[in-house]
């Protein structure tokens, strides 16, 4: 049990200086372009340190009976949303990207592979007023990435997400993301 809070620790620590770091890059960027109006306060109220709850409801036609093994109907992760208005523009979102950020998400309880060669799962997400959020969890390829579409309500945002693969079909869930209160160490 110490050896999996260690642990717990250390990635907690990680993901917060992947955060910091990505904060003091922005912060040197000379184009940063601000939100306006209802939408500066939605992506103020965004940004920071989240926990993921996704829970599988769909699987591509097929999918279950070529031995997928589905271990559980729940994933659980962590995403760092940082305000930033230079998230390039891609076929993922439907909105211009007002945040970037870090992921530590795994679909494997869902029995999909995300992670490709990339150092560091990223993200885009949108805030679009006056509640909405839209987020891609990039898989490191432009071949996939799982898209979370949802409403902000105080500390806490529902939604539907979905996954598609180019080539395995798509699938489907609900996710929940609470705002991370304290970073324990």
């Amino acid at each position: 049990m110490h050896d999996r809070r260690q642990f717990a620790r250390r990635h907690l620590v990680s993901l917060s200086l992947l955060a910091i770091l990505m904060l003091v890059l922005e912060a040197c960027e000379s184009r940063r372009a601000a939100p306006s109006g209802a939408n500066h306060a939605l992506s103020a109220r965004v940004a920071g340190l989240w926990d993921l709850e996704m829970t599988l409801d769909r699987t591509p036609p097929g999918e279950a009976s070529q031995g997928a093994h589905r271990s559980s109907r729940l994933a659980r992760g962590t995403l760092t949303l940082l305000e930033s208005a230079r998230g390039k523009e891609g076929d993922w979102l439907r909105h211009r990207p007002t945040h970037t950020g870090v992921h530590d998400m795994s679909l494997q309880p869902f029995g999909i592979q995300m992670r490709d060669a990339s150092p560091v799962p990223a993200l885009l997400a949108s805030a679009v007023a006056p509640d909405s959020l839209e987020i891609a969890l990039m898989s490191g390829s432009d071949v996939a990435a799982v898209i979370l579409r949802g409403a902000l309500r105080a500390d806490s945002v529902q939604g539907i997400w979905s996954y598609q693969a180019r080539s395995a079909g798509k699938w489907r869930g609900t996710f929940v993301l609470r705002r991370r209160r304290a970073l324990t160490l």
